[in-house]
C-alpha cells in the first residue's frame, strides 16, 4: 500500500514550490512546476527540541510532520548536502515527480480466470478506483466464491444508494469455530484510503 505520510506530502505539492529560498521559489498559477529527482525523506527527530530546530531548518521546503516524524522534499540540487547533516533519515522515495505522474493512471479493472471464476487481477493495486469498479470487485467475488459468500443490503444512504454488506466465510461443515472479523470501510466520502485496504 503507499505511505499515507508520503500521499499527504505529495498533495500538497500541487499548487506550489517554495522548494528554493530564491525570489521566485513560489510556482505562479499557470506555471508548470516540476519534481523530478526530489527525493522525498522521512526524519525521526532525537528530541521535541531537535523536532522545533528541524522544522525550522527546513522550513522553507514541503514538510508533513505525522506523529514522531518529519518528512520532507528535496529538491536535486540540495541532496549531497542534505545527506551531510548526518540526521535519522529514511529515503521514502527517490523521484517525486515519477510518483506524482504515475497517480495520474487511469483505473483499469482486469480479471484473471482462477478454478473458482473470474477474480480481479492484482494489477487493481495499481490505481485508485471508482465507487463502480469497487462494487464489481465484491460481486466477482461472490459470482467466484458462490457457496461461501453472501451479499445483502442493509439499507439506503442519504444520497438512497443502496448500502451493501458481505459475509465471506468458510467451509459451512466444519464444526470448528473461528473468529470473525468485522470490516467497517467506505462509509464517509474523504476516507478513501480504507476501501483500498480492506481489498488487500
Amino acid at each position: 500500500m503507499r505511505c499515507p505520510n508520503f500521499l499527504l506530502l505529495a498533495a500538497q505539492l500541487a499548487a506550489a514550490s517554495p522548494f528554493l529560498s530564491g525570489s521566485n521559489s513560489i510556482a505562479r498559477d499557470n506555471d508548470q512546476v516540476s519534481y523530478d529527482g526530489y527525493h522525498v525523506y522521512s526524519i525521526t527527530p532525537s528530541s521535541n527540541q531537535a523536532a522545533r530546530e528541524l522544522e525550522k531548518r527546513f522550513s522553507k521546503h514541503y514538510t508533513h510532520t505525522i506523529r514522531n516524524t518529519l518528512s520532507v522534499a528535496i529538491p536535486p540540487e540540495e541532496i549531497d548536502e542534505f545527506h551531510t547533516l548526518g540526521l535519522d533519515a529514511r529515503l521514502v522515495n527517490s523521484d517525486l515527480g515519477g510518483y506524482i505522474r504515475s497517480t495520474e493512471k487511469q483505473p483499469v479493472y482486469k480479471r484473471s480466470v482462477s478454478q473458482s471464476g473470474e477474480l480481479p487481477d492484482l494489477s487493481w493495486f495499481d490505481t485508485y478506483h471508482a465507487y463502480a469498479d469497487h462494487l464489481q470487485y465484491w460481486d466477482d467475488l461472490v459470482t467466484a466464491f458462490p457457496n461461501n459468500t453472501e451479499k445483502f443490503a442493509i439499507g439506503q444512504s442519504y444520497e438512497n444508494r443502496t448500502i451493501w454488506a458481505f459475509s465471506i466465510f468458510g467451509d459451512k461443515e466444519t464444526k470448528e469455530e473461528k473468529p470473525i472479523i468485522l470490516w467497517h470501510a467506505t462509509v464517509h466520502a474523504r476516507e478513501w484510503i480504507s476501501t483500498m485496504g480492506r481489498h488487500t
